[in-house]
C-alpha cells in the first residue's frame, strides 16, 4: 500500500492505493544533499548544464541547457511522464 499524500499517519482509505515496492519508492521525497544544482542537472566542462534521468536501467540524456531552470524543468517533465500518479516533485 502507498499513501498518496506521502504522509504515513494519514490512513484514510481515500489516501491509500495499491502499489508495488518499486512504485511505492517513487513517491519518496528526494534525499536532501548539498548541491547547487537541482536533481538530474550537472555542469559540463564548457559551463553548460546537462539534464539526465535514470530510467531504472541506464541514464538517459535530456539535452544541454543554458540555465538550471530549463534543465530542471526537462528532468521534472520526464519524471512526471515516467512515474505517473506516483510522481513526487523534487525538492
Amino acid at each position: 500500500m502507498d499513501h498518496k499524500d506521502g504522509q504515513k499517519p494519514n490512513n484514510l482509505l481515500s489516501n491509500l492505493r495499491a502499489a508495488t515496492q518499486s512504485t511505492n519508492m517513487q513517491n519518496q521525497p528526494a534525499i536532501h544533499r548539498r548541491r547547487e544544482l537541482p536533481r538530474g542537472v550537472y555542469r559540463t566542462p564548457s559551463g553548460r548544464l546537462f539534464a539526465t534521468w535514470w530510467n531504472g536501467h541506464r541514464y538517459v540524456s535530456l539535452g544541454t541547457y543554458d540555465d538550471a531552470t530549463a534543465a530542471s524543468a526537462a528532468v521534472e517533465e520526464k519524471l512526471k511522464e515516467h512515474h505517473g500518479e506516483f510522481y513526487a516533485k523534487s525538492n
